[in-house]
């Protein structure tokens, strides 16, 4: 890990650079308080300060829907031909939360069965990480998650120490795109790690217990009437797992062209919470109940994903909450099961 300094009136100039680089995706300020994931042409369309955007990076490394293969007969012969589509991509401001949801799906998708079209996007990508010095607003939990600091795989991370940016490289991809940027005295290492002290006495625990207990507290929980309880204000409309930066459900779909002589695979974002997901052939339904559902969702983000990978299944950005209809909010619910474990 190198380190480096940037000034801030060099940040235009470093953006300008990014954006002639690649594709450049950066949050952008929309009508009212909202801030988006959006590509950017120039850089006066950066919003810098940004708290946190509406939608994680998702989209970027797992597109809503995309083409797997195709298939059919050719000269008499079958065959299948993969579709794999991916482009330079610089994805800018993102904040530690985002970075470490990035990391969950890394593990996903590069375990044993590795999916050639997450890592072709991935490994073509470049990410430019923004600390926040605070939590983003009432909903964020991210201390709690112990993801308010950055782990994971990207290119550089800036932190705002006043006049400069402290930035850690972490890559050669970065270095290059960083340029001839010095390196912190260490009166600005001073000043960085003050700003980082600050940044976690800022944040007040939401969870009452410590979440290293979440995967025993949830094994212990399954027969919960909280689920019940809950979920009874629950409309399965699908905006936590739409907006949840490390949801990676999908669907497959075999679309035959009329003359049934060739076809493609497409894949598609798909999610826990809606009625139809666990659904199978003979319209059985394993998880037919919203309460099984939220139960369902809840054991992936504190107990599944931590047991498989060793990643937090939640990184406490609290888009679900932030999105739910009913605000039912994942913090209330793990303290509601620890007070009547």
């Amino acid at each position: 890990m190198r380190e480096k300094v940037l000034k801030k009136e060099a940040l235009q100039d470093f953006l300008r650079r990014l954006i002639a680089t690649a594709k450049t995706v950066a949050p952008v300020r929309q009508p009212g308080k909202h801030y988006m994931l959006k590509p950017v042409s120039r850089a006066e369309e950066v919003a810098v300060e940004c708290p946190l955007t509406y939608y994680s990076p998702k989209e970027f490394v797992l597109p809503p829907g995309e083409t797997l293969l195709c298939f059919g007969r050719r000269d008499g012969k079958p065959f299948v031909k993969p579709m794999i589509e991916a482009e330079d991509m610089i994805l800018f401001g993102l904040h530690p939360c985002d970075i470490n949801a990035m990391w969950t799906y890394d593990a996903a998708f590069e375990s044993d069965n590795k999916d050639e079209n997450y890592l072709a996007r991935r490994n073509r990508m470049t990410v430019v990480g923004m600390d926040c010095l605070k939590p983003c607003d009432e909903y964020a939990f991210c201390y709690d998650m112990k993801t308010n600091v950055v782990q994971g795989r990207y290119d550089l991370f800036l932190t705002d120490i006043g006049d400069s940016y402290f930035v850690r490289v972490a890559t050669d991809r970065g270095a290059r795109l960083l340029g001839g940027a010095p390196s912190p005295s260490s009166q600005q290492k001073a000043e960085l790690a003050k700003v980082e002290k600050a940044k976690e006495s800022s944040f007040t625990k939401r969870i009452e217990f410590e979440t290293d207990e979440l995967p025993q507290l949830l094994e212990k929980s399954y027969d919960s009437l909280v689920w019940n309880a809950v979920a009874r204000r629950c409309y399965s409309c699908g905006s936590c797992v739409l907006v949840c930066p490390t949801c990676y459900c999908f669907n497959v779909e075999d679309r035959l062209q009329l003359n049934l002589a060739a076809g493609e695979r497409k894949r598609y974002w798909d999610g826990c919470m809606l009625a139809g997901f666990a659904e199978v052939a003979g319209g059985e339904n394993f998880r037919r109940e919203r309460w099984q559902r939220l139960r369902h969702r809840l054991f992936r983000k504190g107990k599944l994903i931590k047991e498989l990978f060793n990643r937090p299944g939640c990184v406490g950005c609290g888009r679900c909450e932030r999105a739910c209809t009913s605000k039912i909010s994942i913090v209330a619910t793990y303290n509601q099961l620890k007070g009547g474990a």
